[in-house]
């Protein structure tokens, strides 16, 4: 094929190209330059064939057709690239044109805000939002940095990213932004990276965020006081998924456990909470199965221990209950536990000192019986005494029988004191007989060595003899248990200047020391601390009230007692009392002379035979006697003493009469009556307060059961002796 046959082809393909442009119906018409080159090539092509047509009909000559068929062969090819071209321009141009719309409708019709930034932050451009966001007008927002529109932006982040960063690159933050005539509000923007025309810029999306801010505001603060609630309470919560699964778990919980919040989510309640069974440590019931079984509020087992990640143990009581969302469905599980421990052996020792104080009640009540019994027992033994030849066998028998008697006196005191307490009726002693004499009945029968170290010049002590004594007993009978094979104690005492400041803690002054040391296995570092405390025992039969009561006692002596042990090396207890520079008479005066006097005195007490040993006594030492059971027959007879002009010179008062007036209340009514009445108060109850304190009640003298003649006698002298001074 010749070339100019290929040029003619060319030529009607055009030719028919430009026919169907204009005949054929497009939905999408052409543009217009492309129909006007479309039209060109159409006039050539229509020329190009009517120049064949006119030579073929001989219309035209030769000569003249063929320069001008030539001159068409030519043009006809270039008027069809010529078309394409301008058809590949016109649509270039259109799509452009259909893109930049479509991007300034997303443009415009965007709801967030739109800027276009440079590499300053100052804005270039902006979609209408921008406006409304920003509340400045279209004028004011042109050229106005994002800096000059935000509180917080971070301009050095922002250059460094544009100027650092690839094209594309995109990042995210939250600016406040200060509204034209608003309060503030907060806004997250979107940057991206962009070239437009060349150019480097930042395209900038911001949406206001003041709502969802507020909201997340307010959901962080109610979360933040559901933790703090949570991990303030002093309950420890646990809560699971519906599989039982650990997704919370509070303070209090955390340290019970043993397992922290990080280390125990995600794991299985029953490694983290393992709960036994008090009795049988048989494996608790699986608690979220019992909760989701019942699916509301369960308490879970009794009498259950908890054991703690690092072994240790508490007495828990629990409950749990299904954590029910919005829509009804049960998600999870959670359950409160408390310790119980510290509570439980409260209400343990609040029943062991209930029946204690049951114990207390009837020990005081036997001892005081005893001690109206023992009155009996030692008045008569008085007067036998009294009616013996001195130095005889008969004397010294009924010596012996008086010693055994107040030995069973400081028996009943023990118990009294150990019962209930008390204030000590006080009695300046020579405490190197009763360390001696209390330590060897603490320690008779036993396979234990008692040794004394006592300084000779030791002082004298204003101490009650009875609660001392079992000072001694205890810390000695402590001693003794410890030593159950055998071994030795040392008592030592000496003479003690207190300084100031010093580490017992105690005024200044003159004290004694009494040191118990054993030589038995000592105490363990673990349970040194609790050597006083009320129940603790190392020994299955014991109360553990011993030492505790001895502290007690020390205390209202204001003294001091303390404890050093270590283990197998024996332990040894130091007891530190006030001394006295007064030296004390003799306890015992078998021999000194019975006190006789004249006079009328009345003895009230609810005991018959101690009525009766009484007015034998009294009657012996020269006395003129009436006695009366109670206070309302005490003030029948004081009443009438006085009409009659003959008062009595003395009254003995029992301090408790059961059912009827005792001596507390009759003194109130005798005083009233008599201003100068003479009383001493008597009990069995030594530790009352009326007993140590008695002047404060309006008596004058005290006498313990059980007493003898020659403590009748004395109270007497002493009372007589300081009414003749005052006379």
């Amino acid at each position: 094929m010749t070339s100019a046959a290929v040029f003619e082809l060319i030529g009607l393909i055009g030719a028919l190209l430009a026919v169907s442009c204009f005949l054929v119906r497009s939905r999408q018409p052409l543009p217009g330059k492309t129909r006007i080159a479309f039209g060109m090539l159409l006039a050539v092509s229509v020329a190009a064939y009517g120049a064949k047509y006119l030579e073929g009909s001989g219309l035209l000559t030769t000569p003249i057709i063929n320069p001008i068929g030539d001159y068409l062969a030519v043009i006809w090819p270039f008027a069809w690239f010529f078309v394409f071209f301008v058809y590949l321009m016109e649509t270039s141009d259109r799509a452009l044109k259909e893109s930049q719309e479509r991007y300034r409708m997303v443009f415009n019709g965007s709801r967030d805000a739109i800027f276009i930034l440079d590499g300053n932050a100052r804005i270039l451009d902006f979609n209408p939002a921008a406006t409304t966001l920003t509340g400045h007008s279209h004028k004011a927002l042109t050229g106005m940095s994002l800096a000059d529109l935000s509180e917080d932006l971070d301009l050095n982040t922002y250059r460094h990213n544009f100027n650092h960063k690839p094209d594309g690159f995109s990042y995210m933050n939250e600016i406040r932004i200060r509204r034209a005539e608003d309060k503030p509000l907060e806004a997250e923007c979107g940057h991206t990276i962009v070239h437009i025309n060349g150019r480097k810029l930042m395209h900038t999306v911001a949406r206001d965020i003041t709502d969802r801010k507020q909201a997340e505001n307010l959901l962080a603060a109610e979360k933040e006081r559901l933790d703090t609630t949570l991990y303030s309470i002093g309950d420890g919560v646990i809560t699971t998924d519906t599989s039982g699964r650990v997704t919370l778990i509070n303070r209090v919980a955390e340290n019970l456990t043993g397992w922290r919040q990080s280390a125990a989510w995600g794991r299985h309640l029953s490694e983290v909470f393992q709960v036994v069974a008090e009795t049988t440590r048989a494996p608790c019931k699986d608690p979220v199965g019992k909760v989701l079984e019942t699916d509301a509020i369960t308490a879970l087992a009794d009498h259950t221990i908890l054991i703690s990640r690092s072994g240790l143990e508490f007495s828990i009581s629990d409950s749990g209950a299904p954590i029910i969302d919005r829509n009804g469905r049960t998600i999870g599980v959670v359950i409160v536990f408390r310790d119980i421990t510290a509570s439980r052996k409260t209400r343990e020792e609040m029943l062991k000192i209930e029946k204690l104080e049951s114990l207390g009640v009837l020990a005081g009540g036997i001892a005081h019986d005893f001690n109206n019994f023992l009155t009996g027992i030692m008045g008569n033994l008085s007067l036998l005494k009294l009616a013996s030849t001195p130095g005889s066998k008969t004397h010294q028998r009924l010596s012996e029988m008086e010693k055994a008697a107040q030995r069973a006196t400081d028996l009943t005191q023990q118990l009294l004191t150990f019962s209930k307490g008390g204030e000590p009726v006080k009695e300046l002693t020579n405490l190197e007989s009763l360390i001696r004499e209390s330590a060897s009945f603490a320690l008779r029968g036993s396979n234990v060595i008692c040794e004394f170290h006592l300084d000779p010049s030791l002082k004298a002590a204003e101490i009650d003899t009875g609660q001392i004594s079992q000072v001694i007993s205890n810390i000695v009978i402590n001693a003794d248990q410890a030593m159950s094979e055998g071994g030795r104690i040392n008592i030592f005492a000496r003479n003690l200047e207190i300084k100031y400041g010093n580490e017992l803690m105690l005024p200044p002054g003159s004290y004694i020391q009494i040191t118990i040391k054993d030589t038995g296995p000592g105490i363990e570092a673990e349970k040194f601390g609790k050597v006083f405390d009320p129940y603790f025992s190392t020994k299955h039969k014991g109360s553990g009230l011993g030492l505790s009561v001895a502290l007690s006692i020390i205390e209202k002596h204001n003294g001091k007692i303390t404890v050093d042990a270590k283990p197998d090396k024996g332990t040894s207890f130091y007891v530190y009392l006030p001394a006295s520079d007064k030296t004390p008479t003799s306890v015992e005066k078998p021999d000194a002379p019975i006190f006789k006097g004249r006079g009328r005195i009345l003895v009230m007490d609810d005991e018959d035979f101690i009525r009766d040993i009484s007015l034998l006594m009294l009657s012996e030492m020269g006395f003129d006697v009436d006695t009366a059971k109670d206070g309302n027959e005490a003030i029948a007879l004081y009443q009438k003493s006085m009409d009659i002009g003959q008062p009595y010179d003395a009254v003995f008062m029992d301090l408790t009469v059961p059912g009827g007036m005792g001596g507390k209340e009759t003194i109130q009514e005798l005083a009233a009556m008599d201003e100068n009445v003479n009383a001493i108060v008597s009990s069995g109850y030594s530790t009352d307060p009326v007993m140590s304190n008695y002047r404060a009640y309006g008596f004058k003298g005290a006498i313990k059961k059980p007493y003898m003649m020659q403590e009748m006698s004395e109270a007497l002298e002493i009372l007589f002796r300081a009414e003749r001074k005052l006379q």
